[in-house]
């Protein structure tokens, strides 16, 4: 089975951890599984550093948040919980590319207000 290196954010456990992702499925259940990691229905992604991305839940502030994390220079916080990927390549995202000392400078945790 072919995997990802991804790193998971859970806002509520208040924790960031490397992650595997399947992407040996197909589209839709690659996209499935991704969106069942991130605990989300429907997701967005957000160009961080070095050309990664994180998806985060697009309905997210809908589900009155109470946790969120901002990444990077993004200018708001992003509700709900997030998935950092690389670059994608016909649709589909590759290993992360940041370093553990990257994710820990981009990503703040924190409640909404």
């Amino acid at each position: 089975m072919k995997e990802i290196k991804a790193v998971l954010i859970d806002v509520e456990n208040k924790s960031v951890s490397w992650v595997k992702v399947p992407v040996d499925k197909d589209y839709n259940e690659y996209w499935q599984a991704i969106y069942k990691l991130g605990k989300f229905d429907i997701g967005t992604m957000v160009r961080t550093e070095k050309n990664n991305h994180v998806i985060v839940d697009d309905e997210g502030l809908l589900k009155n948040p109470r946790f969120g994390f901002y990444i990077g220079d993004y200018p708001q916080p992003l509700a709900g919980n997030g998935i950092i990927v690389g670059p994608e390549v016909n649709g589909i995202v590759t290993d992360c590319t940041l370093t553990n000392e990257d994710v820990k400078r981009l990503v703040k945790i924190g409640e909404f207000n």
